[in-house]
């Protein structure tokens, strides 16, 4: 029986735990969409997988398969473009701001997208404490721009599969 996925949207590459029952360990296939997922670690409650490269885009069923069956499915919304950063609230911030945090919209972000702030001439800014809270939003990107130059920063977005995405300012 398979019960959750964590997360239950992502790119290819994204982790996704699957948690149910009656799991064979590694010895069970997982498919997303109908393409097999490699999986890194299992057991009889859960398995952890990566969401695999050729998955349709959109949603698809997931399923687990071992020697008594194919599991019950539970739906992954699977992104296949390349994460669009439309807009960030707040646009500012300063220089002595040790934690500025800030949402940003757009879409095509997977759960465990990278972020971070970029000036031509300046060391990129890694967010810290990020995560899509859906495909659309990051609710609290965090930033520590102590000591940044100051002027306009673009934002860039990774996801797990490489594909990147700038908001640029």
């Amino acid at each position: 029986t398979l019960s959750s996925l964590s997360p239950a949207f992502g790119s290819a590459a994204e982790t996704v735990t699957l948690t149910g029952s009656s799991f064979t360990g590694l010895t069970s296939t997982v498919s997303f969409g109908g393409v097999n997922a490699p999986c890194s670690s299992g057991g009889d409650a859960s398995l952890v997988c990566a969401a695999p490269a050729g998955a349709a885009a959109g949603e698809i069923a997931v399923s687990v398969t071992n020697a008594t069956g194919v599991s019950n499915t539970k739906t992954f919304y699977s992104i296949t473009g390349a994460p669009a950063p439309s807009s960030a609230s707040p646009a500012y911030g300063s220089s002595t701001d040790t934690a500025r945090a800030a949402s940003l919209a757009g879409s095509n972000f997977s759960k465990s997208a990278a972020l971070k702030l970029a000036k031509t001439g300046q060391a990129d800014i890694p967010a810290f404490a990020a995560a899509a809270a859906r495909s659309t939003s990051f609710s609290a990107a965090a930033f520590d721009l102590s000591g940044a130059a100051t002027g306009q920063w673009n934002i860039i977005v990774t996801n797990p599969d490489g594909q990147s995405g700038t908001l640029v300012n």
